[in-house]
């Protein structure tokens, strides 16, 4: 929204994996797409699991359900069209190079991350001549750095180091030592990691940037890695062209209004409030005075 991006040029949404910090805000671009411009369905591609249940397709169907009385009323005051419709485009996570969308020159490719358990990838775009990796969360692999040669931008994420998740979260040492052996990738490694594919740029993901954490980060990343090197905030564009990357802060309002792009569709639902309000629940609606029938107005039924 700060971008004022139109929730109609958001319709193909790539997962990297399932976690809720990763996926929590698709319900909101999901449902609410269609309360501006969005009027055609959304695609999400996303990987499979060890099993069905682990998958893309059954977290969306699922996430369905659980948005379901949000969708049954705004039917009943939202103009008619495919907006609420998603196309589930789930792939084999076990695939590495593995082509999940070719349309109009953009290429992208899924290959496996190594992130808790089986399931979550990182991708690669490639558009024009030119590629952007994003590692989601994950140890660092050989997959990553199969795949991601000679990209102009890399952003990988990096681990907090334990120590900063004792002293600023309360962990124990021991916690903060295995969740970070069992789903993220130290900063030391994170250098191997760029130092092998060599980008154009390396952008750091995942670590909060801190005045107290930015240069212990930056420091075990330049044990191995002396290439150009920024930490990833939200609003951070990079323009990337053969030339060169440029890389700056987006500004935008502080507290945005989504922008519509394509005008709404002129059908609208033939309801009354009857159509979708109990009775009962329409008796103690306080209305706007101008709107008081005969009988309420003798009745002294207060209104606005």
């Amino acid at each position: 929204k700060k971008m004022q991006i139109p929730y109609s040029k958001m319709t193909n949404i790539f997962l990297t994996h399932l976690h809720m910090d990763h996926v929590g805000d698709l319900p909101d671009l999901w449902t609410f797409g269609p309360t501006t411009d969005r009027t055609k369905p959304i695609n999400v591609y996303g990987p499979s699991g060890d099993t069905p249940e682990l998958g893309t397709a059954y977290a969306i169907e699922n996430m369905k359900k659980y948005a379901n009385w949000n969708l049954v009323s705004f039917e009943a005051s939202l103009p008619a069209s495919d907006g609420f419709k998603i196309n589930v485009h789930e792939f084999d996570f076990r695939k590495n190079n593995n082509v999940v969308y070719d349309k109009n020159g953009v290429v992208i490719k899924s290959f496996p991350a190594a992130h808790t358990i089986d399931g979550a990838v990182s991708y690669r775009l490639d558009w024009n001549g030119l590629s952007v990796v994003i590692s989601g969360d994950t140890n660092p692999t050989m997959f990553m750095v199969e795949n991601a040669k000679g990209a102009d931008l890399i952003l990988h994420e990096a681990a907090p180091l334990p120590r900063f998740m004792v002293d600023k979260m309360g962990y124990k040492p021991e916690v903060a030592e295995r969740i970070v052996d069992s789903s993220h990738t130290p900063p030391k490694a994170l250098g191997k990691i760029f130092e092998l594919t060599q980008p154009r740029m390396g952008v750091i993901t995942h670590t909060l940037r801190n005045t107290d954490t930015i240069g212990p980060v930056t420091d075990l990343v330049r044990i191995y890695y002396d290439g150009p090197l920024t930490f990833g905030a939200d609003l951070m564009v990079f323009n990337i062209s053969k030339d060169s990357i440029i890389q700056r802060m987006a500004v935008g309002p502080e507290y945005p209004w989504m922008y519509l792009a394509e005008p709404q569709p002129d059908t609208q639902p033939a309801r009354k409030l009857s159509d979708y309000k109990s009775q009962k629940l329409l008796d103690q609606v306080i209305p706007e005075c101008s709107k008081l029938t005969a009988e309420q107005k003798k009745a002294g039924k207060i209104c606005f």
